[in-house]
């Protein structure tokens, strides 16, 4: 039997405010696993996965690591999407930010949703 989107996700405590659709890197806080946006402006923020819902700061996010985020507008169809330097975000211009990532997170299949499939984060100098 196929993995369904729900086979990929867990519950996390959000280390922010989390909106709907963002890109979610999960790190660890002391002994606490935690959610907070992803970002390409810095390295150690890179994308694992995103919410459908959003979560208020300490509340519990539900992070799916894979399948559809239905939760943009303005996407072109086909175009491969990256980690933006506006935390949670995508977008198709990769970022040229020093001491930033280049990262894949998945491909438009409408103007308002990507296929999650997040890449290796490749360093910039």
């Amino acid at each position: 039997m196929p993995l369904t989107r729900a086979d990929t996700a867990v519950q996390l405590v959000a280390g922010e405010a989390l909106n709907a659709g963002d890109l979610i890197n999960v790190y660890l806080d002391v002994s606490t696993i935690k959610a907070r946006k992803a970002t390409a402006s810095v390295t150690g923020k890179e994308a694992h996965g995103y919410v459908l819902a959003g979560v208020s700061l300490a509340g519990n996010a539900t992070v799916y690591f894979s399948g559809l985020n239905n939760n943009f507008s303005g996407l072109t169809v086909g175009l491969q999407y990256l980690s933006a330097a506006t935390p949670g975000q995508p977008t198709a211009t990769p970022p040229a930010i020093s001491g930033g990532v280049v990262q894949k997170v998945g491909i438009a299949v409408s103007q308002t949703a990507i296929i999650f499939n997040f890449g290796e984060p490749l360093g910039l100098a």
